[in-house]
């Protein structure tokens, strides 16, 4: 899920945007990782500039520091899809509200109505989504540089690269569709990501980004207990200003971006969830409560403002076409 981490042996201070280079300012002080618990706090920096809006980590996490983080990730293992009898009106519900819509959409990456072709997944993890596209018929390949993620998607039977993917040499124009599904936030470098992701994409390929956004209401609601920080594993976090910037510093001519709300329940809840007393019993039961309430104000606030989902979506060309 890392496709890229800081080369440097040391912990680097970044004081400028590494988009735009623009000042940042002290957002979060002392955050800590309440998901997976590494040690160590971190201090997190804006991006002045109200068209970038990026947030990172100041000083960076050294390669080993990051190695640690990743220790017991939740990619190191393949996923298993639970067989018990969902709750008939929590599914009802979603039904009303579109949430299923939302999801199924966002599972598929908005290829549901593409024709398949050849898809490379950008840190492809335990390789659960390589997985979902063959079942539809996609010729399928992935990246990871975790090398236990990695033994878990071969035990799979899936084709996936080991190592950074602009040091695997791989065929240029030679895919239809480019995944990165949460993998931006991890790299050090995704300037030099997205331009290796166009040089590989076909004429008319299309590139599709989600990832958590630091301008949604989870954020403005939770602060420095946001799931979407994750700190230290998530260097960046990126706003649909930033992805914007980025895309077109990469080359890309055709850049849509949305937010979206399918995953809303759980950002809310893991971010309620960083307060232990609410993790047991009657407790953690009204916690999934609150988390569909809010999820259903956050449907209602996303239609308005089009900003406050919790993951941007960007879907890029590296030429002007019909997307």
């Amino acid at each position: 899920m890392n496709p890229s981490v800081p080369k440097s042996t040391t912990s680097r201070d970044f004081s400028l945007c590494p988009i735009c280079q623009s000042l940042g300012k002290v957002l979060h002080e002392a955050l800590t990782d309440y998901w997976f618990g590494s040690s160590g706090t971190w201090r997190m920096l804006r991006c002045s500039r109200s068209t970038c809006g990026a947030f990172w980590l100041s000083p960076q996490p050294t390669p080993k520091k990051l190695a640690i983080a990743y220790s017991s990730y939740y990619t190191h293992t393949a996923t298993v899809v639970p067989t018990s009898h969902k709750n008939w009106l929590r599914k009802s519900l979603k039904r009303l509200a579109g949430i299923e819509h939302r999801k199924s959409r966002i599972q598929r990456m908005f290829l549901g109505d593409v024709k398949p072709g050849r898809l490379l997944d950008v840190g492809c993890g335990n390789g659960d989504r390589l997985v979902m596209f063959r079942k539809l018929g996609w010729q399928v390949e992935g990246q990871e540089v975790d090398p236990s993620a990695h033994a878990v998607a071969v035990s799979r039977g899936l084709c996936v690269h080991l190592g950074d993917l602009s040091e695997l040499a791989l065929e240029p124009e030679s895919f239809d569709a480019i995944t990165m599904n949460h993998v931006i936030e991890h790299v050090a470098d995704a300037a030099e990501l997205l331009n290796e992701c166009r040089r590989l994409l076909a004429p008319d390929g299309r590139l599709i980004i989600t990832t958590p956004n630091g301008s949604g209401l989870g954020h403005r609601v939770f602060g420095a207990r946001w799931r979407g920080l994750e700190p230290p594993r998530h260097l960046m976090v990126h706003t649909q200003n930033s992805l914007r910037v980025l895309c077109k510093q990469s080359g890309y001519t055709a850049i849509d971006t949305r937010t979206e709300t399918a995953n809303a329940h759980y950002f809310f809840a893991e971010s309620i969830l960083t307060n232990r007393k609410f993790s047991q019993g009657w407790a953690r039961r009204l916690v999934h409560i609150t988390s569909w309430a809010l999820h259903i104000v956050a449907i209602g606030l996303n239609c308005i403002s089009r900003s406050l989902g919790e993951e941007v979506v960007v879907i890029a060309r590296r030429y002007a076409m019909p997307l």
